[in-house]
């Protein structure tokens, strides 16, 4: 097939040159036969994708990236893996992973759960679960075992369901990468607890203690065409600080409470200092919300599509829980409570935005829902 393929391109090299000839096709085929030879020395094809079953799994370094949430706190760890018994549980289901169907028309995303680097060429590739989209507008599909890097493009195969005792794979290998990276080395932020002990070491020498502590959270988020998840905090003192985690798609799943994540995120000094506010206005906001009932009625009304939202929070001082007071975008919400919404005048003003509460534009809404 290359032959003929390098044979058309020299007839055409003649033909487009203007050139007409009697050579005879042998001499034209070595031609090509040079030709191919002189594509190959200059590298210009895509690397043909990797297949570990055929190399030994002791050419390679393996380095893991996971984490893990322990009583709201959530840990992560990244390093090599020095278990060989491990990296052997690990390659044995990458090998099976290569045996089945290559999906193909459509994308996928590269995982970095796992890198594997080769000790001599020192050529990094990336191996994991992603999700295969036949048509990246159209959210979900099936599971799929991506292998990426090494400038040989993402493979994707089809993912094995399940093993005999009827554990998904995808599951047996994230177990094993946790297994293999868990140590107190490879820690990159929150704390390490030895398992059947009691005791506790922290990651860093210090964590700064806020004498303040956060009142407010404005959110912005969004979940259509992508994820959009940032906003700002705000502490007792006035200060705001600064948050997006747009590209941490993990972290917030693995948060069942989005106010115990930012309060977390505040401790130890992960959110980005954006400026300051009237300290007046917090303390008035703060006394406010001690006063507020989060079983009122939340007054709803559809308003747009794809929006997303953008939602004022105050935090509950006892759990650090998040109270919504109001919130805008593809649905307009109110806490019906008199004091919800004076923290929201005092917040708008303090932003130089109107204000009022959600109340006018509500009724808006409902003229216009009217009118049609």
């Amino acid at each position: 097939m290359k032959l003929k393929l390098m044979t058309c391109l020299a007839l055409s090299a003649l033909l487009l040159c203007g050139c007409e000839t009697d050579a005879p096709l042998e001499s034209i085929e070595t031609s090509a036969n040079i030709l191919s030879e002189t594509l190959e020395d200059t590298n210009i094809s895509k690397k043909d994708p990797i297949r570990f079953s055929e190399r030994d799994m002791e050419d390679f370094i393996f380095e893991a990236s996971c984490y893990e949430t322990r009583d709201g706190e959530t840990i992560r760890y990244r390093g090599e893996i020095l278990d060989q018994t491990i990296c052997k549980g690990l390659w044995e289901i990458i090998c099976m992973q290569e045996t089945m169907q290559v999906y193909e028309g459509g994308s996928c995303s590269s995982c970095t759960d796992l890198v594997l680097t080769d000790k001599v060429s020192n050529e990094k590739y990336y191996v994991g679960y992603s999700i295969w989209y036949e048509n990246p507008e159209n959210e979900g599909g099936p599971k799929c075992f991506v292998v990426s890097g090494a400038d040989c493009g993402n493979v994707c195969y089809e993912a094995i369901e399940d093993t005999d005792d009827m554990l998904f794979v995808s599951d047996v290998y994230k177990n094993l990468l946790m297994q293999g990276v868990k140590t107190p080395e490879n820690i990159v932020y929150g704390s390490y607890v030895i398992d059947n002990t009691e005791s506790e070491q922290s990651t860093t020498e210090t964590n700064a203690v806020h004498s303040a502590r956060p009142v407010l959270a404005n959110i912005r988020s969004n979940y259509a065409w992508g994820l959009q998840y940032d906003g700002v905090v705000i502490d007792s003192e006035g200060n705001v600080y600064s948050f997006d985690l747009s590209k941490s798609a993990e972290l917030l799943q693995k948060w069942d409470n989005q106010g115990k994540m930012l309060v977390y995120l505040y401790d130890n000094n992960m959110l980005s200092k954006a400026g300051k506010i009237n300290k007046k206005t917090v303390e008035k906001c703060q006394a406010l919300g001690r006063e507020v009932d989060p079983y009122a009625t939340m007054k709803s009304e559809s308003f747009a599509c794809d929006m997303g939202q953008d939602s004022l929070y105050i935090f509950d001082e006892d759990s650090s829980d998040l109270i919504l007071l109001s919130s805008t975008g593809d649905v307009i919400r109110q806490l019906e409570d008199k004091n919800a919404k004076k923290i929201v005048k005092l917040y708008n003003r303090s932003q130089g935005k109107s204000g009022g509460s959600q109340d006018f534009l509500m009724l808006l809404i409902k003229i216009f829902k009217f009118l049609e």
